[in-house]
C-alpha cells in the first residue's frame, strides 16, 4: 500500500507537512462516508482530473478544512486524492477495484495520476473473485456442544426455593449453560450461512457454464455462432452479467466471455465501438437500452450509453456526437472483441450496484 504523502511523490507534487496534516483527516473521514455512488465518482476524478464536473461533496470536505483549497489551484492535487481514497477502497470494497477498470475501458483512458493503480485493482478484482469463491466454511466446535441438564436444572433451582445459596448457584450453572448454548447456536449459524454462500456461488458458476456450453442468448435468444462479432461481444457481457449475483462475479467469468466470443465466426481483430453498438440487432438494443442510469456517471458506463444512445437517437453516425459528450471517448474507438464483451460485462455489474447498493 502506498502512504498518503508518497502518493504525491509519485504525481511529482512536493506539499508541506502542514498540508499532508490538514488532508488526513479529511481523507479518514472521507474513507468512512464512501458510498457506491461516491465510490464510482472518484473514478471519474482519477481518469478525467478537473476536465469533467468534481462534486461537491469531494471539494467541500476539503475546503473545510483548509480554505485555501479550490478546483484551480489544487487540480491535480484533487486527482491525487482521489487515488489515495480508492487505493485504501480496494482490500474492503469489490466496487472501488470494478469501477476503476471499468472507467479505463480496456485501456481507452489512462488515469491521470498513479500510472500503477489500474494494475492494483485489476489484482484486487481478481483476488476478490477467488475469496469469493475459496471462503472455507466456519467448524464447530465439539468442545462447545453442552452437555445441557434441562429440565433437571430448573427442577433443582426451583426445589431449592428456600436455600438461597443453592438457588443462586443453580442460576449461576443454567446461565453458563445458556451462554455455552448461544454460542454453540452462533457457531452452527456462522456454518450454514457460509455453506449456504458456498451453493449460492456453485449455482451461479454452473448456470454460467450451461449458460456458455449451451451457446444461445438469454437476450434474444439466437445463438452466438449466428451472430456478428460486434453483436455477439456485446450481448454476451450482458447475459452473463443477469447470471452474476454478487460484484466483482465468479473469478472464470471473464474466461467464459473469452470462449464465448472466440467462437463466433469473423474476424477476430479490433472493432470500433461504432461498429459493435451498430451491429445489434433492434431487440437486444432495446433491451439494453432499458438499463437505468439516470444520476450516476455516464463516463463509467460507455458501451451501455453508447447502445442507450443509437437506440434514443438513431443509426449512425446520428447518435455519435450524444455519445461523446456524455463520455468523452470517440465513437470510432477500438477494442478487441473479447474486451468489448467484457466491458459490458463489468458496466452492467457496476450498475447493478449502484442501483442494490448493499
Amino acid at each position: 500500500m502506498v502512504a498518503f504523502a508518497d502518493s504525491y511523490k509519485l504525481a511529482g507534487l512536493s506539499p508541506s507537512a502542514e498540508t499532508i496534516a490538514r488532508r488526513e483527516p479529511v481523507h479518514k473521514t472521507l474513507l468512512e462516508t464512501l458510498t457506491p455512488l461516491r465510490t464510482i465518482e472518484l473514478a471519474k476524478i482519477l481518469f478525467f482530473g478537473t476536465d469533467r464536473v468534481v462534486p461537491d461533496w469531494f471539494v467541500a470536505a476539503y475546503s473545510d478544512a483548509d480554505s485555501g483549497f479550490t478546483i484551480v489551484d489544487n487540480a491535480r492535487e484533487i486527482s491525487v486524492l482521489a487515488a489515495c481514497l480508492l487505493r485504501d477502497t480496494f482490500p474492503s470494497s469489490q466496487l472501488a477495484s470494478l469501477a476503476v477498470l471499468c472507467m479505463c475501458v480496456g485501456g481507452l483512458r489512462l488515469p491521470a495520476v498513479d500510472s500503477e493503480i489500474v494494475n492494483v485493482a485489476y489484482a484486487a478484482n481478481v483476488s476478490g473473485a477467488l475469496q469469493q469463491t475459496s471462503r472455507a466454511p466456519g467448524q464447530v466446535s465439539k468442545a462447545l456442544v453442552p452437555k445441557v441438564r434441562g429440565s433437571a436444572q430448573v427442577e433443582a433451582v426451583a426445589a431449592a426455593v428456600n436455600d438461597w445459596p443453592k438457588m443462586v448457584e443453580g442460576l449461576r450453572a443454567t446461565l453458563a449453560e445458556t451462554d455455552t448454548l448461544r454460542t454453540w447456536a452462533n457457531q452452527i449459524q456462522s456454518t450454514m450461512n457460509a455453506h449456504a454462500e458456498s451453493l449460492v456461488a456453485q449455482r451461479e458458476e454452473l448456470s454460467m457454464l450451461w449458460w456458455h456450453i449451451g451457446g444461445v442468448s438469454r437476450t434474444v435468444d439466437d445463438a452466438y455462432a449466428e451472430m456478428s462479432k460486434g453483436s455477439g461481444a456485446i450481448i454476451s457481457g450482458w447475459d452473463l452479467a443477469s447470471l452474476t449475483s454478487r460484484i466483482p462475479g465468479p473469478p472464470a467469468a471473464p474466461a467464459l466471455l473469452q470462449r464465448t466470443v472466440q467462437g463466433i465466426p469473423g474476424d477476430g481483430g479490433e472493432l470500433t465501438i461504432a461498429e459493435a453498438v451498430d451491429q445489434l440487432p433492434p431487440i437486444a438494443r432495446a433491451s439494453i437500452a432499458r438499463a437505468p442510469m439516470e444520476r450516476v456517471p455516464l463516463e463509467a458506463f460507455p458501451i451501455l450509453v453508447a447502445v442507450r444512445k443509437a437506440a434514443d437517437v438513431g443509426p449512425s453516425p446520428n447518435w455519435h456526437m450524444a455519445f461523446s459528450r456524455d463520455t468523452g471517448l470517440a465513437p470510432d474507438s477500438k477494442l478487441r472483441p473479447e474486451a468489448i464483451a467484457t466491458q459490458v460485462y463489468r458496466e452492467v455489474l457496476v450498475l447493478s450496484a449502484l442501483q442494490n447498493p448493499t
